[in-house]
């Protein structure tokens, strides 16, 4: 049986995404910036296989609604008259940034669900709808 080319580079950028050293610095900075811990929700689960549950469940929510920061990025942005209050524009690429991110890392993390020590970096810790 031979594999095909798709299946290697998906599982390349898969490997890559879960990488220790890009995931360590990524998953670091995000709960240093969130003021949280730097593990997936799903392992406060004691056994593995709601642990397993739980990754694939977040996987699923932020690859189905990551799309909606294309939404409330730029609301957000239009919307808060603060001191750092971003413009419109660079809530737009925030959206952008964050829904690919959020999207991609979903998927990701539904695909290495089974491997519930890996956290893959999301921006901004995730989609927040739900």
């Amino acid at each position: 049986m031979r594999i095909q080319p798709n299946f290697l580079v998906l599982a390349v950028i898969c490997c890559g995404l879960v990488s220790p050293t890009a995931e360590a610095a990524t998953v670091t900075h995000r709960a240093n910036a969130r003021g949280g811990s730097n593990s997936g929700p799903w392992l406060r689960e004691k056994e593995w296989s709601g642990q397993a549950a739980g990754k694939a469940a977040y996987g699923a929510k932020n690859m189905l609604l990551g799309w909606t920061e294309l939404i409330t990025e730029p609301y957000a942005a239009a919307t808060d008259k603060g001191r750092n209050s971003k413009s419109f524009i660079q809530g737009v690429g925030e959206g952008l940034w964050n829904a690919t991110g959020q999207t991609i890392g979903g998927a990701a993390d539904v695909v290495t669900f089974p491997f519930t020590k890996s956290v893959v970096p999301l921006p901004e810790g995730g989609t927040s709808l739900f």
